[in-house]
């Protein structure tokens, strides 16, 4: 079972990637860039977690599959990343720009599981 975790709500007692890690993108990730006006020569080559923040994680069966990072990108606008961390290189399935400023007000919580309530998202999931 797929669980996704956000840093607002805290995440499990899970190894969290550390370092400098590859990055390929995926067809989609590539078309929203160009959707987004995002400069593609300008995509990273290499994803560094110390420089960036973590915004949420997604689990399937207890093990890390998925991480969604936040980097600077120009002196407005950060670049979010959604990566799929079991595979190397990792794979940028999504992308997108945010202002700095922004930290998503709108953000709805309720679709992120709070460690330890594990059972309610499984149980929710089955009926």
């Amino acid at each position: 079972m797929r669980i996704r975790y956000h840093t607002a709500k805290g995440l499990p007692p899970l190894p969290l990637p550390q370092g400098l890690f590859p990055l390929t993108y995926s067809k989609h990730a590539l078309l929203r860039a160009q959707e987004k006006n995002i400069w593609l020569h300008r995509l990273p080559a290499f994803l560094d977690t110390q420089l960036c923040e973590l915004v949420d994680i997604e689990t399937e069966d207890g093990r890390l599959i998925a991480c969604t990072y936040r980097r600077h990108w120009t002196n407005t606008t950060d670049l979010v990343l959604a990566c799929q961390v079991d595979t190397m290189p990792w794979l940028v399935r999504t992308l997108y720009t945010n202002k700095k400023e922004d930290r998503h007000p709108t953000l709805n919580l309720d679709s992120y599981c709070t460690p330890g309530e594990e059972h309610l998202w499984t149980a929710s999931a089955a009926g």
